[in-house]
């Protein structure tokens, strides 16, 4: 991190900077381009908007020289899943909302998610996912606003494939989904599509969206989806005694 050994930058949303680490945030506010990189973007039109450029954040580009991605197990109404790729990439850029909306069922989700991982120092740099599933959310994500729709896979794995680990993860969301009686989120029907996402057993995903942005992800070379790069841990008690198997 600019050749200083042992500095770490924490960044995300609702952090609290603990144990002397610097703490930072990408897009604070819709639309902000303080703290981003003007010569790093993707840009793209995707429904006629005036901004069309998603901005790299600048402490990616220039000040550290790895990244560790800390992605939660939860599912998102218009990528499925919401995990490793889509935590580092939406994480990192601004002006990525605009790709996606809970109010329409188009979402371009399954291919931007894929081309902003793609894009340098980003990908080389990020050299760890370790996804928490600790406690996770199975409808009405990413954000956990009704506590119904929490559960606790108790697990962390941790894998230097970011695609193998969204493919598990996909899984393991739809799993519970099923046992709880909601919508598969592979489930293509259009009558559930574009609603509030309140009733799981009504209200579904934008179909197929967490297939295919993985899929994206291979065909641009971020990772496979199959393969035994991740490690899982499952978690039986607090702390985590109990090593798992290779998956994958």
């Amino acid at each position: 991190m600019n050749g200083t050994p042992g500095k770490w930058i924490l960044w995300g949303m609702n952090l609290s900077c603990r144990m002397g680490f610097e703490c930072g945030s990408g897009e604070r506010r819709r639309g902000e381009l303080a703290g981003y990189d003007r010569d790093v973007y993707v840009e793209v039109d995707f429904q006629g908007e005036d901004d069309q450029r998603s901005f790299l954040w600048e402490v990616v580009s220039k000040h550290v020289n790895k990244i560790v991605n800390i992605p939660n197990i939860k599912d998102h109404a218009s990528a499925g899943a919401t995990g490793c790729l889509k935590n580092i990439g939406y994480g990192s850029f601004s002006n990525v909302a605009r790709s996606h909306s809970l109010k329409t069922p188009v979402t371009h989700t399954r291919t931007f998610i894929g081309t902003l991982n793609t894009v340098e120092p980003l990908r080389s740099r990020t050299v760890l996912h370790i996804m928490d599933g600790l406690r996770g959310v199975w409808h009405g994500g990413p954000a956990a606003f009704t506590p119904k729709f929490l559960w606790y896979p108790k697990l962390l794995q941790f894998g230097t494939d970011p695609v193998a680990m969204d493919r598990i993860e996909l899984d393991i969301v739809d799993g519970k989904r099923k046992e709880m009686g909601a919508v598969s989120i592979f489930n293509r029907d259009p009558q559930f599509l574009g609603r509030t996402r309140v009733n799981p057993a009504r209200d579904g995903s934008v179909p197929g969206t967490g297939a295919r942005a993985i899929r994206r992800g291979t065909r641009v070379g971020c990772g496979r989806s199959h393969g035994n790069s991740v490690q899982e841990i499952e978690c039986l008690s607090k702390p985590c005694l109990k090593p798992g198997r290779r998956t994958g």
